[in-house]
């Protein structure tokens, strides 16, 4: 799918979706060029829910193409999605997400439209918790704030690190 790369697309992009949609993989990164290509897999159980989705995002003019059944894209580019980009003022965070559906809403309701998600990397393993590396475009007098509403999430079953690696972010620009 194609987003525009701006502050609260990933939010819009998960209300169209709708809740009832179980997302297992979602890769984005920040492209600074207007619009975010993204690569994502969703649990379905007949193509016609697949169907009705395609038609939901290409109405709310989110261009978006089926590609489940491209293999090259399985194999390769789902792990490739994303790529380098020199994001201005982003801040690395590691998120443990709860396993369970809605958690993403949550997380974007608290996080998702008061600053800019600029990567964010998920992919389900089948644990209680998953993994999320993002990236959030802020100015460092944010951080306690971003904090604030970060640890308001706690309770739902979320946690989070700041990740201040010099050596991660060379690989990401």
């Amino acid at each position: 799918s194609f987003i525009p790369d701006v502050k609260g697309s990933f939010k819009e992009f998960y209300t169209t979706i709708g809740p009832e949609m179980n997302i297992t993989e979602f890769k984005y990164r920040f492209s600074g060029a207007g619009t975010a290509q993204i690569l994502y897999s969703i649990n379905v159980k007949k193509q016609q829910d697949v169907d009705h989705l395609l038609e939901r995002l290409n109405a709310a003019k989110m261009k978006t193409v089926d590609l489940s059944n491209n293999d090259l894209v399985k194999q390769h580019l789902r792990h490739m999605t994303g790529g380098m980009a020199c994001v201005t003022d982003e801040i690395l965070f590691q998120f443990q997400f709860p396993e369970r559906p809605g958690a993403l809403d949550k997380f974007l309701g608290v996080v998702g439209t008061q600053w800019n998600i600029s990567m964010f990397h998920y992919r389900f393993t089948g644990g209680r918790v998953g993994r999320v590396l993002v990236g959030i475009q802020m100015a460092e007098s944010d951080l306690e704030k971003f904090c604030e509403e970060a640890d308001s999430l706690k309770p739902d079953g979320f946690d989070y690190s700041v990740q201040p690696s010099p050596e991660l972010q060379q690989f990401l620009c």
